[in-house]
């Protein structure tokens, strides 16, 4: 039973740190966005309806999926996307369905309001892509392809929010990946309700 409580306060500072990591970008981006009288952070401009979300959300779900599916295709045959996961299942050790959930929201929403709803709009977006491949720094010159890909889909986010006039596409995608990912790296897809 210890090392089940230890697990359970390892999780738990995790998700702390994770909530307080990505409050930070949501409050610089609203701040930003007010201080240099950017469209709200949230959508660049307004949609004309909630058709017109349900559908950029929709798009942005496509995207994601479509992402998750060549990573997973990818697994066995791109040796760096291997040590990747390896690298986070260390790094965050298992994870319940719940917490890649919490951590895919926080991250999606963090990230996309900072990168897409501040620095884009404020910046523009290479500068903002190049930023956020530079937040995806790995911790070995071997896993570089991560952070390349992480500044082509910071790209793409981007494009999307771009085309869309709001950020629902590129929230949707990033979450949508980061949620399925983070669960198959989190528990080499032994997937545990929790």
């Amino acid at each position: 039973m210890p090392e089940v409580e230890e697990r359970s306060r390892e999780r738990g500072r995790l998700m702390n740190l994770a909530a307080v990591f990505y409050a930070v970008f949501v409050i610089a981006a609203l701040i930003w966005a007010d201080l240099a009288e950017l469209p709200s952070a949230l959508w660049t401009t307004r949609p004309d309806s909630w058709i017109d979300l349900v559908l950029h959300a929709g798009l942005g779900a496509g995207f994601g999926a479509a992402v998750v599916l060549l990573t997973r295709l990818g697994l066995s045959r791109i040796a760096w996307l291997g040590e990747l996961r390896d690298w986070f299942a260390q790094l965050i050790g298992p994870l319940a369905w719940s917490d890649a959930f919490a951590l895919a929201l926080l991250s999606a929403v963090g990230e996309e309001m900072f990168f897409r709803g501040a620095f884009q709009p404020a910046l523009g977006l290479i500068p903002a892509s190049l930023v956020f491949a530079a937040l995806h720094l790995p911790p070995s010159k071997r896993l570089l392809p991560w952070t390349i890909s992480a500044g082509v889909l910071g790209l793409v986010f981007g494009l999307m929010t771009q085309w869309t006039g709001n950020l629902a596409a590129a929230i949707t995608a990033h979450f949508v990946i980061n949620l399925f990912n983070l669960k198959a790296i989190a528990g080499r897809d032994h997937f545990r309700e929790g």
